[in-house]
């Protein structure tokens, strides 16, 4: 196994790997895969097999304004009491957005989540981050990785911080 940036040729594995991972409803289109990794060719890091297959891919995008408020609407006071309190950093490549991880199904029992993991730290070193979890995994991978759950969301899914910056 192999961890590495992504290459532009791994953008369609990396669409087919999301859906095979996460409902039609979440799962990254190819076209969506394909913006994420023109506007910042480092936002995808893959585990690879053998073959250089992608089997496991994480998304760390820079925080952009959107985004932020897109966040922070999800999580309206006037639906849990209290708005999302993380401050927006006004430069925006100190503030990134764990967007997703997968693994594939087959290669859930192995140490993939670790060096992904030690991926995220050396990409998140000094910056402000915010995950958006959909799932009990990716709550499991955040939680490990030291991440603090922020808030549940009134679409679904909840937003954790890591807490190095905040």
């Amino acid at each position: 196994m192999t961890i590495r940036t992504a290459k532009r040729t791994d953008l369609e594995k990396i669409a087919i790997l999301s859906r095979e991972c996460f409902p039609e409803k979440i799962a990254s289109s190819e076209h969506n895969v394909q913006m994420r990794y023109y506007k910042d060719p480092t936002s995808y890091i893959v585990a690879t097999d053998i073959h250089d297959n992608p089997i496991a891919y994480m998304c760390v995008i820079p925080l952009s304004k959107f985004m932020y408020d897109r966040l922070v609407s999800v999580s309206s006071d006037k639906y849990y009491g209290e708005s999302m309190d993380i401050i927006y950093c006004e430069k925006e490549s100190d503030m990134m957005l764990l967007q997703s991880v997968a693994i594939h199904p087959d290669h859930r029992d192995g140490d993939i989540i670790v060096f992904l993991g030690e991926e995220l730290d050396k990409k998140i070193a000094h910056k402000k981050c915010v995950a958006e979890v959909t799932s009990p995994d990716g709550a499991k991978f955040c939680e490990r990785h030291g991440f603090l759950k922020h808030k549940e969301t009134k679409g679904g899914f909840s937003v954790w911080r890591y807490p190095n910056k905040f």
